[in-house]
């Protein structure tokens, strides 16, 4: 075990220091196994998701018999395997909720971040920084990754710095908690491997990787040739230049969104096109077949609507399969930092880099030589109050609360007072009756100040109004 090349004193800390460890995906089933092995004794691991065969080539904790059951609670069992005599306690649930508050991130002397998900990452940001507790993040994406220490007063936090959209999409996201419409396009693309492809589960990395490249396909773009596939049984291949395998896939993200609460992209009628095109009407059929699709595929349905098929094109070309040995990388680097943390060298975990090619340096992992510095402005772990600019006769209470609160802010429950007056309540039910009014029906005013706190975040911010 990695403790004999351990100082005595280091040893102790570790035996004695209890670990959150958040995801228990990719990176967190290599993290758990680090960790156990390092001599970690008191361990608790959370994670909504379930295990799907696609994650077998890389998450080894998990097999076949496994599929279908919670990571976490299987990640808890395989590594007991390796010591029985580790305290590991799992949680399959989702980390944003509300009894995964301060006081229980208080509890532990470091949270680890095994996360791909970006408002979990905030809100754990959030946690952390909440109950001052040191937080290793972390993140993979294809051969690159990254391990960061968020601790307050010492470095950055997750928020110092804009993040760009993802251009990459976890799929256990995309399975079983879709945040966003880009998650239920991804779905629909799986989707219509699944039924049309005739793929079997030991070829499905392989055609997944297939479909992100693009897949010409063998002539599946061709409506007569796909007419033809269809009406003979055979299998259709994923092409993203295929217009009728573009609005099944448009179609049924709409849907998955509809069923997740998500906002519908792009409205527009397609009753005209099912009408109009008799390839679509019998692809409708084929579909039919399957019992849950004869309710949600009707053309009259008030919801069926789309997005654009270059939207559609653009965001569901972009998959990559997620690479083990990145996830073994990045896995170690985070234990390296946790023992820094415990011996008190936080000076020393300045944030790493794992690099796709070698760098002048013939070195693939390159840390920074300094903290970066925080940033001034950063509305979550500074004390500045932001500015909304937007048109108050327009925007809606509702508009407020789930677009900027808890989309663009990543709040969970937010509290919202004008002039010692609540115009959001963090308890359901309490403001119903002006959710609908826009800001300058509740007596907002260019210049306002709406003072916003989230009781489970521990967090606080102040926001300007400013009309346009």
């Amino acid at each position: 075990m990695a403790l004999t090349c351990i100082s005595s004193d280091l040893r102790g800390k570790i035996k004695s220091s209890k670990v959150l460890v958040v995801g228990a995906g990719g990176i967190g089933c290599e993290l758990l196994k680090n960790l156990v092995f390092t001599g970690f004794e008191d361990i608790e691991v959370i994670d909504l998701d379930t295990i799907d065969v696609s994650n077998l080539n890389r998450q080894f904790l998990f097999q076949r018999q496994h599929v279908g059951r919670p990571k976490a609670k299987v990640a808890e069992e395989s590594c007991l395997k390796f010591n029985p005599n580790v305290k590991i306690k799992s949680h399959c649930a989702n980390i944003m909720n509300k009894d995964y508050g301060i006081s229980y991130f208080s509890q532990f002397n470091l949270v680890l971040n095994a996360l791909d998900n970006r408002a979990a990452r905030a809100h754990v940001n959030r946690m952390c920084l909440g109950a001052n507790v040191p937080l290793i993040d972390s993140g993979t994406s294809g051969y690159k990754g990254q391990v960061e220490l968020i601790y307050r007063g010492l470095t950055l936090c997750y928020e110092c710095t804009p993040k760009e959209a993802p251009k990459t999409f976890p799929a256990c996201t995309i399975r079983t908690t879709p945040t966003e419409h880009i998650h239920c396009i991804i779905w629909s693309k799986y989707l219509f491997t699944s039924l049309f492809g005739g793929v079997s589960e030991d070829e499905e990395d392989v055609a997944t990787v297939s479909a992100e490249n693009g897949g010409d396909g063998d002539g599946s773009g061709d409506k007569s040739n796909a007419e033809e596939k269809l009406a003979e049984g055979e299998n259709l291949v994923w092409d993203k230049d295929d217009e009728p395998a573009m609005n099944f896939v448009a179609a049924t993200a709409n849907i998955r969104a509809h069923v997740y609460g998500i906002p519908l992209k792009s409205k527009f009628e397609i009753k005209g096109e099912f009408e109009s095109d008799p390839f679509l009407g019998r692809f409708n059929k084929y579909v039919l077949r399957f019992q849950f699709f004869d309710f949600f595929l009707q053309k009259d349905f008030p919801f069926f609507h789309r997005l654009t098929f270059s939207n559609v094109s653009a965001m569901a070309g972009n998959i990559i399969p997620a690479i083990a040995t990145s996830n073994a990388c990045i896995a170690g680097l985070i234990v390296l930092f946790a023992l820094k943390v415990l011996d008190g060298k936080l000076e020393q975990c300045k944030t790493v880099y794992l690099q796709q090619e070698l760098n002048s340096r013939g070195a693939l992992i390159t840390p920074e030589t300094v903290f970066t510095p925080r940033n001034p402005n950063c509305f979550v772990c500074s004390s500045q109050s932001i500015n909304l600019v937007t048109d108050i006769s327009k925007l809606t209470i509702r508009d407020l609360e789930k677009s900027v609160l808890k989309g663009r802010l990543s709040m969970v429950e937010p509290e919202v007072m004008l002039d010692q007056r609540i115009i959001i309540s963090s308890e359901e039910g309490e403001t119903d009756g002006i959710s609908n009014q826009s800001l300058q029906d509740v007596g907002v005013i260019s210049g306002s100040l709406l003072k916003v706190e989230d009781f489970v975040q521990n967090y606080e911010i102040k926001i300007v109004i400013v009309h346009k």
